[in-house]
């Protein structure tokens, strides 16, 4: 009688585990969200899988502008460490209100010459090339920055406009979000997995 018992109560007592540890590893498959976008755990860029690193919220004058979300190989908290990192990245922003090129331009340039890390001067013609792909965003539309090494490419709304490869370019451009003065410390911070 006692051996009868005890089958059926260890298959059930491993089913209750399974769905116990299932519970818990459900919210890790799970997007990340903020301010009402969501965000997948994974990006792969050219074959390689990138992790969400965290997510930011980008705001002017208590208007929310775009939600940023950066992917790594591996997670870190450390700007500098990413910055000066070789491996890919990859930053999405997502528009929460229109946004037209011309205000984009003036964000780069200020952003750029803030935080600009290296070849400044040198690589000047380089992001006024970056800003003649800007174009007028409208709400829920996307800028995609991909960083492989000294590579940067821009895709606005899905359509890829080019790549840049001078060197130190790639770097000053990623330092615009996670330099020393960002234009909003909370997106830094919650790119960096901070908030």
């Amino acid at each position: 009688m006692t051996q009868k018992l005890k089958a059926p109560f260890f298959a059930s007592l491993i089913l209750c585990l399974g769905l116990i540890a299932g519970l818990f590893a459900a919210p890790a498959a799970q997007a990340a969200s903020l301010a009402g976008v969501e965000a997948p755990e994974t990006h792969e860029l050219n074959g390689q899988k990138l992790v969400l690193n965290g997510l930011g919220l980008r705001k002017k004058f208590f208007f929310k502008v775009y939600v940023g979300g950066l992917y790594l190989a591996q997670k870190s908290s450390d700007a500098n460490a990413i910055l000066n990192s070789p491996t890919p990245k990859y930053l999405k922003l997502h528009f929460l209100r229109d946004v037209g090129a011309d205000k984009m331009v003036e964000a780069w340039t200020e952003g750029y010459s803030a935080n600009c890390l290296a070849r400044c001067k040198e690589t000047a013609p380089q992001l006024k090339e970056l800003n003649s792909w800007m174009e007028d965003l409208k709400e829920g539309q996307t800028l995609e920055f991909l960083f492989e090494g000294e590579k940067f490419s821009v895709v606005v709304n899905g359509t890829p406009k080019g790549s840049i490869s001078e060197e130190g370019f790639s770097k000053n451009i990623l330092s615009i979000f996670l330099g020393k003065e960002p234009a909003d410390s909370d997106l830094k911070k919650g790119i960096l997995g901070k908030s």
